[in-house]
């Protein structure tokens, strides 16, 4: 052996373990992902289930439903297990000459030739198990849907695995494939009890073959292509290491070319895709560049010690002292300026409601999309009920993120509303139809993650440039509410504000009442953590200071600075006088609203006092999991901090002489009546699809928890006796 030169390794499944790390990581934390994250859970479930656009009551049979995101993601979950299989291919095999000795045995030939292969199709088999334990477990325990999923996934693939193998023939061949081709069925039915709809079961089950397919693929694609005519392609190891680098650039910018064409669309065009394949494109193009970027340092690296190490200590060096000399910094985020296209105004006075009495008040915690739905269908459904009496009597709003979009939505559809004949000739009842509450519905029960997805995994990863998230997330509200206003306005053009949507100026939000009520659309600042409130008045406040806004400030753009949860939005920049100020999430400051109400508080009366909160209680029924411990419980710390900041502030407003009506989704308390047994009314509860936090929430979601929003509606006419009449 040459002395200086590294001694060379043989093969074993080990060291094919350790050769493949990137791509074993990136898919056990793409399954992990889609597991344990409840909107992840929420996206799978939106591609293919049942869906009902009704505003039923109770959970009932829905319709089976499959859409073009199930196909998209299906094409998804076969491509990244193709990827992992690539890539862990190509890690293995290129440049392995100069690496390790030669195989010298059938056990490590096997290694390199099987492993990828596995893990590719395990890939694959995990994010399906992912996606059945996501549609499945409606009245079953989630282990044993775990189970059954598991089975249902895995099976076949040993099976194949077994076969192709062993070489089965005659009797033992057969009755191989009857298994594969009969098990999946059983199992997908076994964990779907109670609800047997044959498209939804047949697309499940038939997903279950994608793994044993993918690696029966892998195996034999040589052998096909030769059956075919075609010339197979070469092997990876006569690969050069430029051509392996060259493959995977490629694949992982083609990847990046249709993110970037997702992110410059329309919200329509990242949403008929879906988020969850969206996220996972990302991950494949993401996995094929970062491999490429591995060969090429494993070549620098080659025969030389510490190259790379001192290479990057030495990029780094270069950075910090261009940071710290000259301020360079080009992966700072830049704020976010988000605006939309201004809207023809209406001409002339449009009609109006006149005010009543002025004495309701409101404030809406935040919460994501579960909070917005929740916040602006309770106040829909208030003024449905009441006939647009409710609407009258309000006095001030306050919302908090999620809650201010509800607000946001709420005021902007009921101003077109009553432009457009409002609630007509309409008696207070408890039966009255669902108007604005259907059309606040339709605006809220949309995708409005897959654009903003789209753009954060592709330009806003680009260093210097803004981000642009936070405007896919303002277009998709806005696309929405536009185009329920354009549906459901009863002679086109009467009013004009459906054409402007969010992008209605602040200072012309009235909700069609005159006077208008005030409305608050709270935010905090990066720099203080102070709470800074806009108002429809046309100010923003900050430390009882008013600062007059621009004219044409918007609607949607109140309402997004208010709703600036991490990652999902950037910091959104505003210009103060001379300075620009950044803002986040309201909810920093406090996620209630009930601040902006003691501190805006006239003292003149008592007024009725709605506190609504769209998030479900903490503790509905007895639990069974343990708390998080660990790392996990600094994370709940913090949130448990955020909640409790909020309920000073609704304390701290209470102190004042008001009494709120709490307003709540629970279900389980909803149910009571229903189901007086505590054990069933439970397990029932628990087997309800709940609401993540997030922006996007799928219609069967949303009638799981009707019956808990309308029990908090008859709360609160309760309460507003008799303004939801009889």
């Amino acid at each position: 052996m040459q002395a200086g030169r590294p001694r060379k390794r043989g093969w074993s499944w080990a060291l094919a373990i350790h050769e493949t790390v990137l791509p074993l990581l990136v898919a056990v934390l793409t399954v992990a992902l889609f597991v344990r994250v409840d909107q992840a859970h929420e996206a799978l479930f939106g591609t293919i289930g049942s869906v009902s656009r009704t505003l039923a009551s109770v959970p009932k049979q829905f319709n089976p439903y499959i859409g073009p995101q199930f196909f998209a993601l299906a094409a998804a979950v076969l491509a990244l297990g193709m990827a992992v299989w690539y890539t862990a291919r190509l890690l293995l095999t290129v440049d392995r000459a100069n690496r390790h000795r030669p195989e010298s045995n059938a056990a490590s030939a096997r290694a390199v030739e099987v492993f990828p292969r596995l893990i590719g199709a395990a890939t694959s088999a995990g994010l399906i198990i992912a996606l059945i334990l996501a549609q499945a477990g409606r009245g079953t325990g989630q282990r044993l849907v775990a189970l059954l999923a598991m089975l249902a996934v895995l099976l076949p693939l040993a099976t194949m695995f077994y076969t192709i193998h062993r070489d089965l023939r005659g009797w033992r061949l057969t009755a191989a494939i009857l298994f594969i081709a009969v098990l999946p069925w059983y199992l997908i039915i076994a964990s779907r009890p109670g609800i047997f709809h044959f498209p939804v079961v047949s697309a499940l089950s038939i997903l279950c073959y994608v793994p044993a397919l993918l690696y029966a693929l892998l195996t034999l694609r040589r052998a096909l292509l030769a059956k075919l005519g075609a010339s197979p392609p070469s092997a990876n190891a006569s690969l050069t290491r430029e051509q392996g680098v060259l493959r995977l650039l490629t694949m992982g910018i083609g990847g990046v070319i249709l993110l970037f064409g997702f992110s410059k669309g329309p919200p329509e065009a990242a949403r008929l895709f879906g988020s969850s394949a969206i996220v996972l494109l990302a991950i494949t193009a993401i996995l094929c560049i970062l491999c490429a970027v591995t060969l090429v340092l494993r070549f620098l690296a080659a025969n030389r010690p510490g190259f790379v190490l001192v290479g990057m200590m030495a990029l780094l060096s270069v950075y910090l002292f261009l940071h710290g000399v000259f301020g360079w910094a080009p992966f700072a985020e830049r704020t976010g300026n988000e605006w939309l296209e201004k809207a023809a105004l209406p001409v002339g006075d449009m009609p109006v409601q006149k005010a009543a009495a002025s004495d309701i008040v409101v404030n809406a915690h935040g919460g994501g999309l579960r909070a917005a739905l929740f916040t602006a269908q309770v106040l829909a459904d208030l003024d449905d009920r009441s006939c647009g009496e409710f609407g009258r009597r309000l006095q001030r709003l306050s919302g908090v993120s999620g809650g201010s979009l509800g607000i946001a939505v709420y005021m902007v559809l009921r101003q077109d509303f009553v432009a457009n004949g409002g609630w007509g000739t309409c008696t207070p009842s408890y039966l009255n139809p669902p108007l604005l509450s259907t059309m606040v519905e339709d605006t809220l029960v949309q995708d409005h993650l897959s654009a903003a997805l789209a753009r954060m995994l592709s330009t806003d990863l680009l260093p210097m440039t803004r981000p642009e998230r936070g405007q896919a997330l303002l277009d998709s509200w806005q696309q929405a509410t536009r185009a329920v206003l354009s549906s459901h306005v009863q002679e086109a053009g009467a009013s004009g504000t459906q054409a402007a949507g969010l992008a209605l100026p602040l200072r012309l939000l009235s909700g069609g009442i005159a006077p208008a009520p005030a409305v608050f659309f709270n935010s905090t600042r990066v720099s203080t953590g102070k709470q800074v409130w806009f108002t429809n008045r046309n100010f923003l406040v900050e430390n009882g200071v008013s600062h007059p806004l621009d004219p044409g400030f918007q609607v949607g753009q109140a309402a997004l600075h208010s709703a600036r949860f991490p990652f999902v939005s950037p910091a959104g920049g505003f210009e103060l006088g001379r300075d620009t100020i950044m803002l986040v999430d309201g909810g920093y400051a406090d996620n209630s609203g009930a601040n902006t109400l003691f501190h805006t508080d006239p003292a003149q009366g008592v007024p009725r006092w709605l506190n609504i909160d769209g998030n479900p209680p903490d503790k509905t029924c007895p639990q069974d999991d343990e708390p998080a411990q660990g790392f996990f419980s600094a994370l709940d710390a913090l949130l448990a901090v955020r909640e409790s900041q909020a309920g000073l502030a609704v304390q701290r407003y209470r102190d004042k002489g008001r009494k709120d009506v709490w307003l709540k989704p629970d279900s389980e308390e909803a149910f009571k009546d229903t189901i007086q047994d505590n054990e069933e009314r439970c397990k029932f509860v628990r087997a309800l699809h709940h609401a993540p936090l997030g922006w996007y929430m799928t219609p069967v979601t949303v009638g799981d928890q009707s019956l808990a929003r309308m029990d908090a509606v008859n709360k609160a006419c309760t309460r507003l006796q008799p303004l939801c009449g009889k």
